[in-house]
């Protein structure tokens, strides 16, 4: 809380341990100035038992004004661009997020959990709401005509030759918790009408298992004879031989 007895909305508590920001202040860091906590190769160390809950940094906004009056509240900005002729082996990093345990190989530093990035969304109550999600990322091409080797809007990697013992080991795992009511899919591919999408999903590379319903309770719904059925697409198989076949999916007439 701000001292009213201070005339500036930015000052330096008496004995000069706390700077304050008071309402109607703001800490401006012009071109060539910097704000640090820590440097790439020169951390922050924690003391002994630092406490439950460490944060180095705490953005904390509420907004109950009322409606109308705020189109975009974002807890922080983060914007880097290249312009001009650019630098051909420039690496462009709007954000970047990074998680370690253990800082040298053969080290034996534990932890109970580690997340390079863990963004939450949370709806409390019966307000409408227009979209929701955990995480919502956007790669615009725009109209000029490029070249590139890859073009995703999301891209994850998995790298080491480490030998994990783990029970899900996962490229990307998608968990649905039991609560959950309703759900319409776990992975929803949607193209939009005039989209060009060569294929949903494409496999490429080497892979013991494609798709492994191995240990899926329940993944198929059996149409009896009585009901009409029509063909709702066709999956095409090829064999190493080159042979070709297709399997049928049924779907219920006018479904």
């Amino acid at each position: 809380m701000s001292d009213s007895t201070y005339q500036p909305a930015v000052y330096r508590k008496q004995g000069g341990d706390e700077l304050v920001v008071a309402s109607g202040g703001k800490i401006t860091v012009e071109s060539g100035g910097a704000i640090e906590m820590g440097t790439v190769s020169d951390a922050i160390v924690l003391a002994t038992n630092p406490g439950s809950t460490v944060i180095g940094q705490t953005i904390n906004i509420t907004h109950s004004a009322g409606a109308g009056d705020c189109d975009d509240l974002m807890a922080a900005y983060r914007k880097v661009a290249v312009s001009g002729d650019g630098d051909a082996g420039l690496t462009v990093v709007g954000m970047g997020a990074r998680a370690y345990i253990g800082t040298a190989v053969g080290s034996d530093t534990v932890a109970s959990a580690a997340y390079g990035s863990q963004p939450w969304v949370s709806h409390y109550g019966t307000g409408a709401i227009t979209a929701m999600s955990g995480l919502s990322a956007k790669c615009d091409v725009n109209t000029g005509n490029f070249t590139a080797t890859t073009v995703n809007a999301g891209h994850f990697h998995v790298e080491g030759a480490a030998t994990v013992t783990s029970d899900y080991y996962n490229g990307v795992m998608i968990e649905i918790y039991p609560d959950v009511n309703g759900m319409d899919a776990a992975l929803h591919l949607y193209a939009n009408t005039g989209a060009e999408v060569a294929a949903g999903i494409q496999f490429r590379g080497v892979m013991t298992t494609a798709l492994d319903f191995d240990n899926a309770s329940t993944c198929a719904v059996d149409i009896t004879s009585s009901a009409a059925a029509t063909i709702k697409a066709q999956i095409l198989v090829k064999t190493p031989a080159g042979d070709t076949g297709y399997v049928n999916v049924y779907g219920t007439t006018g479904s």
